[in-house]
């Protein structure tokens, strides 16, 4: 949105450093989560190493483009074989699928996430995690001092929300 011009900002997930025309600058890192049926058997750890997702189900991220990807790369190369299935997006079908032992992956532990369904949802343990990086993205047409500030917004915004920063 931003390359064509329909939008003169926005935020991005994944790194969008080969996007021609955009000046990019980074804000944060999430650390997703995983949620699963409290009687799924890693319900029982408390958080998880992700070679434990070993042959395990994912609901297919929404952000398919950016989560998908940087979670596939992630997973192969720690070797971890999963399987990726298309979940509606409704609780009857988010629930049927944690009733299967499916797993959800989630960017945060919000009651609002799959409102409505009993789960419980599990941290990343172990010191390699898998983490997505925000990006604040703007046309080099943009106002730098409405970038800037916009930026300066954001970092202190994803502070508060206790999202990690390198910066």
């Amino acid at each position: 949105m931003v390359r064509s011009g329909s939008v003169d900002m926005a935020l991005v997930l994944g790194d969008p450093s080969e996007a021609e025309g955009i000046i990019a600058r980074y804000i944060a890192a999430f650390e997703p989560r995983f949620a699963v049926s409290p009687n799924h058997p890693l319900a029982r750890k408390g958080a998880l190493r992700l070679s434990e997702l070993e042959e395990a189900t994912i609901a297919l991220p929404l952000d398919i483009r950016c989560c998908l990807l940087q979670l596939k790369n992630y997973l192969v190369a720690g070797e971890v074989k999963v399987r990726f299935e298309s979940v509606r997006l409704t609780s009857e079908a988010h629930e049927n699928f944690l009733n299967r032992d499916g797993v959800v992956m989630v960017l945060n532990d919000d009651p609002s996430v799959l409102p409505g369904i009993d789960r419980l949802i599990l941290s990343q343990a172990g010191k390699s995690r898998l983490r997505f990086s925000v990006y604040l993205c703007a046309s080099m047409n943009a106002g730098q001092t409405l970038h800037n500030e916009f930026y300066r917004v954001m970092r202190k915004e994803m502070a508060k929300q206790g999202c990690r920063s390198t910066i």
